[in-house]
Order: C-alpha cells, then sequence, then structure tokens
C-alpha cells in the first residue's frame, strides 16, 4: 500500500536562489509527503534555471544531488573537484561545499534533491524505461516525467510534472516511461 501525491507544473512556485544569483522552481519540500512551509524540510525538490556562470548556494548540513537536465553541459567546480555533467547525468555531494558552475548553452536547467543528513538519505537517478524498485515502508518514491509521460505505481504522471509515492509497508513499485526519459529518486528516511 501507498500514498501519492501529483505535482503539475503549474504548482512549481519561483522563488529567489539562496545566493540571490537566480531563480528556482520550488516543487516540495517536505517530511514524507507532509508539505512544509519555510527551512524546516527533511527533504525538498527544486528545478533550477542557469542563466549564465556563477556560483551554486551552499547548504550546510544539506546532502545534495544534482541532475543536469541541459541543454549543453555543466562544469562544477569546488572542494577539489572539476567534473563535467552532460544533460542527464546526475552528481551527489555535500551541499556545503561552495561549488561554482559554467554552462555553455544557456539557459540550462537542473533538478536539485537535497536532504538533511540527519534526518533522510536522498539518491536520484535517469532511467530510459520502466524499471520496478523495492522500498520500505515509510520511503518516498518519486519522479520527473521529462520526454512523454511517465507512470509511478499506478499515478499516472504527465510530461514535465512529479509524481510522489510514499509506502505504508515494504514494496516493490514500478516506474518509467515506455518513451523517453525519467528522473527517478528515493528519500529513505534514517
Amino acid at each position: 500500500m501507498y500514498s501519492t501525491v501529483l505535482l503539475p507544473t503549474d504548482s512549481f512556485v519561483p522563488i529567489p536562489w539562496k545566493n540571490g544569483g537566480g531563480i528556482t522552481l520550488d516543487i516540495f519540500r517536505g517530511r514524507g509527503l507532509e508539505r512544509v512551509a519555510g527551512d524546516d524540510w527533511d527533504w525538498r525538490l527544486s528545478m533550477a534555471r542557469l542563466d549564465g556562470d556563477g556560483p551554486f548556494s551552499a547548504f550546510d548540513g544539506i546532502d545534495r544531488v544534482l541532475t543536469f537536465l541541459g541543454p549543453g553541459t555543466l562544469r562544477l567546480r569546488g572542494g577539489g573537484a572539476d567534473v563535467t555533467l552532460q544533460p542527464l547525468q546526475a552528481l551527489a555531494f555535500d551541499g556545503g561545499i561552495p561549488f561554482e558552475g559554467q554552462v555553455d548553452a544557456p539557459p540550462s536547467w537542473d533538478l536539485n534533491l537535497m536532504g538533511r543528513r540527519e534526518r533522510v538519505q536522498v539518491q536520484a537517478e535517469t532511467l530510459p524505461g520502466p524499471v520496478t524498485r523495492r522500498i520500505k515502508a515509510g520511503d518516498v518514491l518519486g519522479l520527473l516525467a521529462l520526454q512523454g509521460d511517465g507512470v509511478l505505481g499506478d499515478l499516472p504522471v504527465a510530461q514535465g510534472a512529479v509524481g510522489l509515492l510514499q509506502a505504508t509497508g515494504d514494496a516493490e513499485i514500478r516506474l518509467g516511461a515506455d518513451r523517453g526519459a525519467v528522473v527517478a529518486f528515493v528519500v529513505h528516511a534514517l
């Protein structure tokens, strides 16, 4: 058994970046599937528009998974790392590390999954087709439908929308898209 939430694109709220350097679409801030206001969230999902080169906001105590959506490439430098991401490639990192970003085809977009290190673990991956994932009771499984419509359990997710699912018991969940890619993510409560 599980509960689901569908977040259509018109529910994404534009807000300034923490460092004031751009705009992000705030998709969800929560504890499990409970939506919370402000900064008292266990996990957060947002989509940032990258209009040019510049610093990424630092989030101390936060684990972050950034999935670059494109177009072009995104080069991230900071904390001794120098990584170039291709579209649909993800990078997990300590959100407190100050990164500088460089995009070669602005405007570009990225999807940010963030979790408070002492409360949750976060993971994200791009799926080229449908898969089945096993999740534990209390875990949140999510999906951003990028190219075409997707499915999360029995929840249809239209292109551009986000579906969220929280298991009430251990479960195997089918997710993905028959045509096109999706970004899938898991938030595991500690």
